[in-house]
């Protein structure tokens, strides 16, 4: 909830646009990583595109609001320290799957996406930033 006159600022990846290999290594670890979650009783959403994004945005009728792409830069996206969060990250899930009921063949998923990492690399998903200030009363 926002009081009049507040700021609004969101900050989402997005998984369209121009994203190199090593971006959409990220995208594809957060789409296993939802779709495991959602297996296990946990609501958890692919990424949204950036329209679905600007489209949420949108919905608000925030005043002044603007949007603006970012994402960080990775100098040598095959760097082990780069990585090492992500590699952790399916370590973690492919445990968490052996200890459920849910489709063993995401075990195997989740292998391939640390042979991902290994080959391609890793690097932050494009980003949408967008903030806004809410109307203040008597604003139209």
């Amino acid at each position: 909830m926002l009081k009049p006159g507040g700021s609004f600022i969101l900050s989402e990846m997005y998984a369209d646009g121009e994203q190199s290999a090593a971006q959409q290594t990220h995208i594809l670890m957060h789409h296993w990583v939802a779709k495991v979650d959602s297996l296990t009783g946990v609501f958890h959403r692919n990424t949204y595109t950036k329209d679905e994004i600007l489209a949420l945005v949108k919905k608000l009728k925030l005043k002044k609001a603007q949007a603006h792409d970012f994402y960080f830069t990775v100098d040598d996206p095959k760097n082990a320290q780069n990585c090492s969060n992500l590699i952790k990250n399916c370590q973690q899930t492919i445990k968490r799957i052996e200890q459920t009921e849910i489709d063993k063949s995401l075990i195997a998923e989740g292998e391939s996406l640390i042979r991902r990492i290994t080959d391609v690399g890793c690097a932050s998903a494009s980003r949408l930033a967008s903030s806004s200030l809410t109307k203040q009363k008597g604003d139209k």
